[in-house]
């Protein structure tokens, strides 16, 4: 294991229980640091509204962001106590990120403020367990979370404790 995810393209016509790599694209690197880490694992990828960027979790507590024109990590946020198990954009604008992890945390991140701040612009709590996935309503304020609690929530971001840990 490395810390570059390849993109493939697999064949559907496969008659064997291997998969049939037919084409694969550049890796994209979103090493936390330089050298290999055989224990660092992407858990969730999600492309922006333009397409321009990928929002990623990973194992390593950090949530993951890649410019896909500029083919590099545009930055990276040290954002849970335990593993990120999910992650979305929270509307077209690409600014509020969502994440959900290993730590029953839902966090809400302002990516316009982050770099200032240096933490969650909210945090949601409410489930008993990791929260295994997060998706967007796509205005901005609602985002539903699956958790391992066997719940699902539907939250509005404007009730959120800003009590950000």
């Amino acid at each position: 294991m490395t810390p570059i995810v390849h993109i493939v393209s697999v064949g559907s016509t496969v008659t064997e229980s291997v998969a049939n790599v037919t084409e694969i694209h550049d890796g994209l690197d979103f090493a936390a640091h330089d050298g290999d880490d055989d224990d660092f694992g992407i858990f969730s990828v999600k492309f922006s509204t333009d397409g321009r960027e990928l929002v990623a979790s990973s194992n390593d507590n950090s949530i993951y962001l890649y410019d896909l024109e500029a083919n590099r990590r545009s930055l990276r946020i040290p954002a849970h106590k335990c593993d990120v198990n999910t992650v979305c954009f929270a509307d077209e604008t690409g600014h509020l990120i969502y994440s959900g992890s290993d730590d029953s945390l839902c966090k809400v991140w302002d990516r316009r403020c982050f770099i200032t701040k240096g933490q969650a612009a909210g945090v949601l709590m409410g489930h008993l367990e990791g929260i295994t996935f997060i998706n967007s309503h796509g205005d901005g304020w609602y985002f539903i979370s699956n958790g391992k609690d066997q719940t699902t929530k539907l939250w509005d971001i404007r009730k959120m404790s800003s009590n950000a840990t």
